[in-house]
């Protein structure tokens, strides 16, 4: 198999005998392709990636602004009672205000502080025990009267900031002038294998950057190499930014798919009605095997998504008004990174039996139009920087410069060889995670 080391190239190629036996015009590669989410993200940001420009990338949000609390205590039972709330800071509620307890018992707020509502009966001649007692107290709308009305205290409405960092990301290689006068059997678009180590570089840092996107912590950690900024990702959004994440220790069944959903979508009214599955195998396996039965072949209108259908094949699934599309996610099946952890539920690798769940409908952006929900982000002038340091040999085994003077090449330092050197500055964002969820057993 094909083998990866921090050997001299030369090293390398002769150990793997790639320069003898017969000659091979074409290398196949096996390794996979797990590049989906990534795409998927360049596909949401049409716009291109966001120059960042300062310390730190942040965003400033306005969340739900409802006017609710927990009540702590109600006390009194007659024409008014005064509840204590929960949040000793709380003061949201306005004189006038009709709001509502847990048993949908009704009042009106006529004094309030922080911390505390008085609230006037409205339906019935005097409050019992239980009413605004516990639960959560919420402000329905005002109500002003028909004649001489005045109106209210302010209430401002002020975003609060969040943030991410863009995060370093490097790759390099390196070689020998001796590398290049290699005669490999093994060829790449014709010329020897050596020009090949450049591409299959690229090619990781592409795999580290999708990782990263997926399982990447935000944080700036002191290490002995210095100070290293991380990107969050999707599973740290999820897991910070008000997403559901679904740890279960048993097999899921159709009911607890269903449930998952409604909890995703209960959370934000703006949600899409439309969604994407980003899946492992087994996940895959799970759902369709449990939604055979539900199958009804009705034409196009078939409760699986008709001409989407192929068999059981279920590549899109309708529930609670919500379309969510099937995408596989093949890091999730990668037999090298997570083949060893099977889960003691299914028998199956852990990490294939898992899927992310997420809302790509753009959030909108007040007073800037419509902002992609995962957005890609920069810091310079450009997303990759991408070059060259000669030695005595430039990076096609020629001169080091195009610069002649008396017949003399000027080199950029006495090495014996070429490298070449990738750095991203970059990262993902998600403000806001509601409609998002990771689905993963415990083991």
């Amino acid at each position: 198999m094909s083998a990866i080391s921090t050997l001299p190239f030369s090293n390398n190629i002769i150990a793997n005998a790639l320069n003898e036996r017969n000659p091979f015009e074409a290398v196949y590669d096996i390794s996979g392709g797990y590049n989906t989410y990534t795409r998927v993200v360049d596909f949401l940001n049409k716009g291109g990636s966001v120059k960042v420009t300062s310390d730190k990338y942040e965003k400033a949000v306005l969340g739900n602004l409802n006017v609710a609390a927990e009540v702590s205590a109600g006390t009194g039972t007659g024409t008014s009672k005064v509840v204590t709330l929960a949040d000793a800071s709380y003061d949201a509620f306005r004189v006038g205000d009709v709001v509502m307890d847990l048993n949908r018992t009704q009042g009106m707020v006529i004094a309030s502080a922080a911390g505390s509502v008085t609230v006037e009966v409205l339906d019935s001649a005097a409050f019992v025990a239980a009413d605004f007692g516990s639960g959560t107290i919420r402000r329905i709308s005002d109500a002003s009267p028909n004649n001489g009305s005045t109106g209210k205290s302010a209430l401002y409405y002020t975003p609060e900031t969040d943030y991410n960092y863009t995060q370093i990301v490097r790759n390099s290689t390196f070689l020998n002038r001796r590398d290049m006068a290699l005669n490999t059997y093994v060829k790449y678009s014709g010329n020897n294998w050596w020009l090949a180590q450049e591409e299959l570089m690229v090619k990781d840092i592409a795999r580290q950057l999708e990782y990263n996107s997926i399982f990447g912590k935000r944080g700036r950690n002191v290490t002995s190499r210095g100070t290293v900024d991380r990107n969050g990702g999707l599973l740290w959004s999820i897991d910070n930014r008000g997403g559901t994440h679904i740890v279960a220790s048993s097999q899921m069944t159709r009911d607890d798919f269903h449930d998952y959903l409604y909890t995703m979508l209960a959370k934000n009214a703006n949600r899409s009605r439309e969604l994407t599955l980003f899946y492992g195998l087994d996940a895959l396996k799970a759902i369709q095997d449990f939604s055979q039965d539900i199958l009804v072949n009705t034409g196009i209108n078939n409760s699986l998504g008709g001409k989407d259908v192929l068999g059981f094949d279920v590549q899109t699934y309708g529930y609670l008004g919500t379309k969510i599309n099937f995408v596989p996610l093949p890091m999730l099946d990668d037999p090298k990174m997570f083949g060893n952890e099977i889960s003691t539920v299914t028998g199956k690798p852990r990490y294939s039996s898992s899927f992310f769940l997420i809302d790509t409908t753009p959030i909108d952006g007040v007073g800037a139009g419509p902002q992609p929900a995962i957005e890609k982000i920069h810091k310079g002038e450009k997303e990759m920087y991408y070059g060259y340091i000669p030695g005595m040999v430039g990076p096609d085994g020629g001169s080091p410069s195009n610069y002649m003077s008396m017949g003399k090449s000027l080199m950029a330092s006495d090495i014996d060889g070429v490298s070449c050197h990738a750095l991203t500055d970059c990262g993902h964002n998600i403000v806001d995670a509601k409609n998002m969820l990771f689905f993963e057993y415990a083991s």
